[in-house]
């Protein structure tokens, strides 16, 4: 059975890419699987009653519902590498592994997780934004966490939720932190991915948008399958059980078009910022624009 990782910043075109693979019929496109699975199950009972893309709660979808009580038997100390692995081998069994799973996790906490499973294989597809239009979206998104989650202070994953204060809080009130966050976390990922020796496919939002047939067919490739065409009147419903992940992901309609959200481009400040960080502009242009030099 393979997985595929998707491994990108927030808001870089991960939900995009996850529904794009979600046409192909091999493909079960799983959403955010480490926060549906996570290895605190305390949090099991929150998950199995939320809505999963199916049109089911979790825990009565034919899909996660075996996949919880598999879940539930596990010892409260169990990693989150053990929780992949015991959700994989019930896929496993209940699909005969002729699948493709779908996680958009895109963490480095999940990916570690997961890269340490021999028994199945995984690949990953990092994507990646223009880091104009990247900061851009956050900014709107004013994805500001005011409080300190003292609440997890006693959980084994508190650093995380501190690192996201911080972040979110103090790092991106400082002038031109933004740019360089977009580049030390991108270089981050690349970085740990690098290091696994899974194999990989780079592409970006950008490409995935205007250069759409040609990256569909790189990614094609990469998964061993088989173009597919979907009409807008076609009656294919995709393979989707996405329980914790976009929003966007519960569209039952079949995904045909892409629109590049251009909202940055009349703005000057971004023109600025980059201007005085042109490494960055470096960086930006060679991974986010490659497909352009390609064609």
């Amino acid at each position: 059975m393979k997985v595929i990782f998707i491994s990108s910043l927030e808001r870089s075109g991960s939900t995009i890419l996850d529904l794009s693979l979600s046409q192909y019929p091999e493909v079960i496109s799983l959403g955010e699987i480490w926060r549906t699975i996570q290895p605190h199950s305390t949090k099991l009972d929150s998950v199995r009653n939320r809505p999963c893309s199916c049109g089911v709660t979790g825990q009565s979808c034919t899909f996660w519902g075996p996949v919880f009580d598999a879940l539930s038997n596990m010892n409260s100390n169990s990693s989150l590498t053990d929780c992949y692995e015991t959700m994989l081998h019930v896929v496993q069994v209940k699909t005969g592994g002729n699948v493709i799973l779908v996680d958009s996790s895109k963490s480095i906490q999940a990916f570690n997780a997961l890269k340490n499973i021999q028994e199945f294989e995984v690949q990953v597809i990092h994507t990646i934004r223009d880091v104009r239009g990247w900061m851009n979206s956050i900014w709107n998104a004013n994805q500001i966490k005011t409080e300190l989650p003292w609440g997890k202070i006693f959980e084994p994953d508190f650093s995380m939720f501190w690192l996201s204060y911080f972040r979110h809080n103090i790092l991106r009130k400082i002038p031109l932190w933004l740019p360089h966050e977009w580049l030390l976390r991108n270089l981050r990922l690349q970085r740990n991915i690098a290091k696994s020796g899974l194999k990989q496919l780079n592409i970006s939002y950008e490409s995935l948008v205007f250069d759409n047939e040609k990256t569909m067919s790189s990614i094609e490739q990469f998964l061993g399958v088989q173009k597919v065409l979907h009409s807008k009147n076609s009656s294919y419903k995709p393979q989707t059980h996405i329980i914790r992940g976009n929003r966007t992901a519960f569209q039952t309609t079949c995904f045909d078009d892409l629109k590049y959200d251009s909202s940055w481009m009349p703005k000057l400040k971004y023109c600025v910022m980059i201007a005085l960080v042109p490494w960055v502009m470096v960086f930006n242009r060679c991974q986010v624009y490659s497909y352009i030099k390609n064609n």
